[in-house]
């Protein structure tokens, strides 16, 4: 699947409006998986399967574009993402 890097995750989930603990629940990751991605600016040093799930995540919800190498964007605006891939 794509590349994350953490400042990427923290920039998608700030577009989302969704915490650290939803983005886990989501993704199917543990929470401490999540800080550590967002702890660096690089590609985080976490299993690939765990950036995977994040990632995948992130673009099931048809709302972001990840551009480039560190920028993300909303495709639509979006208020809250709730219920989502629980």
């Amino acid at each position: 699947m794509g590349s994350l890097t953490g400042v990427q995750c923290r920039m998608a989930r700030a577009l989302l409006k969704i915490s650290k603990q939803e983005l886990a629940t989501y993704s199917k990751v543990g929470l401490s998986t999540i800080h550590a991605m967002e702890a660096t600016d690089a590609v985080p040093a976490c299993r690939q399967s765990s950036i995977d799930a994040v990632y995948g995540f992130f673009i099931s919800t048809g709302l972001l574009e990840f551009i480039e190498h560190d920028t993300v964007r909303l495709k639509t605006k979006v208020t809250r993402v709730v219920n989502m891939m629980i």
